[in-house]
């Protein structure tokens, strides 16, 4: 928004102002919407052929310099990239047009002062608003007017650019809400998005209830969520979260999987597309104590090569009570999972340790995402090469098994001595 208290014109605006002569203020206005551009009234500028060149020619001109998507329409959305480096999204990480209903940061009582592209009004909410900049290349920010009665501001949506090396400034303002339409990673940390997927007729509701009441584990990540496994193959209800009052009342609403097992619960990762917004996945056992200040230490520094990576955690293979992988790994087995499931090079689950051995030879063997073992991840009953077992007391991210509520909690205040 401008500084001023008034209603704001749609931009980008020109006065044409032409060797010291000013026309009409609205004479170049032009307003770059969904339809296309429109409302161009040139000829009230100048009466001259000579002059509309001139015009013309200055009005193209600030049009570029000042960012504004003129020639753009939504149809292109899909062949153009980012065309700064603001965030470090490749073209192919773009959400698709399935995942453009999960909004990024949103500040209410909050203005983000910046150049406006253009305004679409009866916007009805912040999200809508959101969803309308995440349609467009060039928006990085908007300002949703929530005030209501204010011609020129209510339900008006106000999307915004950002020049390279601008820098948006963020003001109190109790009649509008703000935002951007992505997640992005503040500089030198590590986005976390944890998820865990409890088990029919074990204890893994009690676990995560525990784990979120404590604000621990997936929970003291940067997003969580929980998707839960029906009962069995021909259960139409997901019915033991709904006799559970502990999962119930904090589980996201339409989070149910099929209980074709772990396949399922990754397919729902997928779709969900919560991924992109974050650097890191990463998936746990709700029978498994993480500590994710642990993991952003690991994290921190770590590049991500541009065929993505994940981490192996035991010298014998991946063992599944967690996973880490990164944006592009997830993107790449997003792109390329039917792959290790059908055809020539479909993979066979038969081993122990079914889920961490398909992920494994998923990534590295078939979408050849690069594979970079961490032992200090994970300290596991089951796997040889664990320091500490499960007694909490090593370094590791993650302790595994804990299938009761008091021995969770207990390795919970033994390992959270060691964090820094």
């Amino acid at each position: 928004m401008s500084a001023d208290n008034g209603a704001r014109p749609r931009f980008p605006e020109l006065p044409c102002i032409v060797h010291g002569w000013s026309p009409p203020s609205r004479c170049a206005l032009f307003q770059v919407a969904k339809a296309g551009i429109r409302g161009l009234r040139w000829r009230s500028c100048a009466k001259s052929a000579a002059m509309l060149a001139v015009l013309a020619c200055f009005c193209t001109l600030y049009a570029r310099v000042a960012g504004a998507a003129a020639m753009w329409r939504p149809e292109h959305r899909q062949l153009m990239a980012r065309v700064d480096s603001d965030t470090d999204m490749p073209p192919h990480m773009e959400p698709d047009a399935q995942d453009l209903g999960y909004c990024g940061m949103i500040e209410d009582n909050m203005d983000f002062w910046t150049n406006n592209l253009y305004n679409i009004d009866n916007i009805t909410s912040a999200e809508g608003c959101c969803a309308e900049c995440q349609q467009y290349p060039m928006c990085r920010a908007w300002t949703w007017g929530k005030v209501r009665g204010v011609v020129g501001l209510s339900d008006v949506c106000y999307l915004k650019g950002l020049a390279p090396g601008a820098v948006m400034r963020k003001v109190r303002n109790r009649n509008t809400t703000s935002g951007t339409p992505f997640r992005t990673d503040e500089p030198g940390r590590a986005s976390l998005f944890c998820f865990s997927s409890p088990s029919f007729g074990t204890s893994d509701c009690q676990l995560l209830a525990l784990s979120r009441k404590l604000q621990t584990g997936i929970f003291d990540c940067d997003e969580s969520a929980v998707y839960r496994r029906k009962p069995s193959q021909h259960a139409t209800r997901c019915s033991v979260v709904q006799e559970s009052s502990q999962c119930s009342e904090w589980e996201p609403t339409g989070s149910c999987v099929d209980s074709e097992g772990f396949l399922q619960v990754w397919k729902k990762v997928v779709s969900d597309g919560r991924f992109r917004y974050h650097r890191w996945t990463v998936k746990v056992d709700p029978d498994a104590v993480f500590l994710p200040k642990r993991l952003r230490l690991v994290l921190r520094t770590f590049p991500e090569p541009a065929v993505g990576v994940y981490f192996n955690n035991c010298e014998d293979g991946l063992v599944s009570s967690i996973e880490v992988l990164s944006r592009r790994a997830l993107q790449a087995y997003a792109l390329g999972y039917l792959r290790c499931t059908a055809g020539k090079e479909q993979l066979q689950i038969d081993k122990p340790w079914a889920e961490g051995h398909f992920i494994d030879q998923c990534l590295s063997q078939v979408l050849r995402v690069q594979r970079h073992t961490e032992l200090s991840l994970l300290s596991d009953t089951s796997c040889k090469s664990s320091s500490s077992g499960s007694a909490c007391s090593g370094g590791q991210v993650a302790f595994h098994p804990f299938t009761t509520t008091g021995t969770y909690e207990t390795c919970i205040l033994s390992a959270d001595v060691g964090i820094s």
